[in-house]
């Protein structure tokens, strides 16, 4: 399913289960490209945890794409918008690593923002009551997992096929990743 040939381009999608770290190599890829970060979640969540009706959040999503069209970074697994995302990326990036990495970063970066009080995609934060109950972090950590590592193979196994794919197992792939993706554009820091 993985193809490492040819140039990683300026329109990249990161995907992985939460904790992967989607949105810190995202970040780090839009500044060695110098090109817009977007974060899906951040145009997902409304303020008090509302969610945008559909075609209201594909609007949102076709208007920044649109707009950064000469390249970007985007992260998120949201399918629902999965197909304005594979229409315009050069390469997608699957973050993963074991279940024995990943779930332990869940619970630390829950546990973090909620003890911190961090704000979240503008007036959001972590509550208490939200991590110990159903809609859990720690639970969807759990009971997601597997199914999303599925959903994610199908998907990834459709995209188009002009989509190159990066399948990074480990933080020294990533790193591996990063520097290729430095050394590609001219070493920019």
């Amino acid at each position: 399913m993985s193809r490492h040939d040819g140039r990683i381009g300026r329109r990249l999608a990161i995907h992985g289960p939460p904790g992967s770290g989607k949105t810190t190599l995202a970040s780090r890829l839009a500044d060695v490209l110098g090109v817009p970060q977007i974060e899906l979640d951040a145009l997902y969540h409304l303020p008090n945890w509302g969610v945008p009706a559909t075609e209201e959040f594909r609007a949102k999503v076709r208007g920044v794409l649109e707009q950064a069209n000469a390249g970007f970074t985007i992260d998120g697994n949201y399918s629902i918008v999965r197909d304005l995302v594979f229409e315009r990326i050069e390469t997608a990036i699957w973050l993963r690593q074991p279940f024995r990495v990943v779930y332990p970063r869940v619970c630390r970066r829950t546990l973090k923002r909620v003890t911190s009080r961090e704000l979240l995609w503008g007036t959001n934060r972590e509550r208490w009551r939200d991590v110990l109950g159903r809609e859990s972090m720690f639970l969807y950590g759990i009971t997601r997992w597997r199914p999303q590592q599925e959903r994610m193979r199908a998907a990834l196994g459709e995209r188009p096929e002009q989509v190159r794919l990066f399948i990074l197992r480990s933080d020294v792939e990533v790193e591996e990743f990063v520097a290729r993706v430095r050394a590609e554009h001219g070493g920019l820091p």
